[in-house]
């Protein structure tokens, strides 16, 4: 596969991609050029994947028109040591990457995941299932909070297109739970502490946090995502 290397990557970076033909943007004469004007250039010098630590490219970025690929590379800085323990990762993802796909690769996490658009409801139920592990997690880190971000937006984007009648509100939700259970709202005030919270919530007042979600989900034995607002 040929790669080609943002200019924010070190030089030597390439050569850990030895089964690959990896060049740098300065090598490849892309030096200064950025974003739409990189992407374009890359596809047209034929290259199959750009590796790059720029984040500025929207998640749910659809390119399936396109013919290069992007592996953004999630690490805590773009130093050759915190990039290293990444390059197994990344090697994987360029064995299972699709044409004018985008992949994101963390750093070594709790969480095994690498984010990409979702495509089918198999790609859709994973994201969702690594949305409840880290829901059910009393603290999350900063980069765990980010891959919560991502997919809770990624899950967002494919239901939005997938379904595209209009959901209901968390707040809508709930009260239709309520009413096909036959309860009052007053069995919810141990979740959000107190009857006036419940109030508060059910009025917009309040907003449902995620230890709320996991626990209105094992009350009503649905799946606590629903209860998030997806931005």
């Amino acid at each position: 596969m040929k790669l080609l290397l943002d200019e924010c990557l070190p030089i030597d970076f390439r050569h850990h991609f030895s089964d690959h033909e990896a060049h740098t943007a300065e090598w490849a004469g892309f030096k200064g050029k950025k974003n739409g004007e990189l992407l374009s250039a890359a596809e047209m010098a034929g290259y199959d994947a750009l590796l790059t630590v720029d984040q500025g490219i929207p998640p749910q970025f659809d390119r399936s028109t396109k013919k290069l690929s992007i592996i953004v590379i999630r690490s805590r800085t773009n130093q050759i040591e915190d990039l290293l323990p990444l390059v197994v990762s990344i090697l994987n993802a360029l064995e299972s990457i699709r044409r004018g796909e985008m992949i994101s690769v963390w750093r070594r996490l709790e969480v095994n995941i690498s984010t990409r658009v979702i495509r089918t409801k198999t790609e859709h139920q994973r994201a969702l299932r690594e949305i409840e592990k880290l829901m059910s997690r009393p603290r999350l880190s900063r980069e765990e909070r980010e891959v919560y971000e991502l997919l809770m937006q990624l899950t967002g984007d494919y239901e939005s297109k997938t379904f595209p009648r209009q959901r209901s509100t968390p707040v809508e939700l709930i009260e239709f739970l309520l009413e096909q259970n036959g309860q009052p709202q007053k069995v919810l005030a141990p979740i959000f502490g107190g009857e006036t919270h419940v109030s508060e919530v059910l009025h917009g007042k309040r907003t449902i946090r995620i230890p709320q979600a996991v626990k209105l989900g094992k009350h009503f034995n649905v799946d606590p995502v629903v209860f998030l607002e997806l931005r």
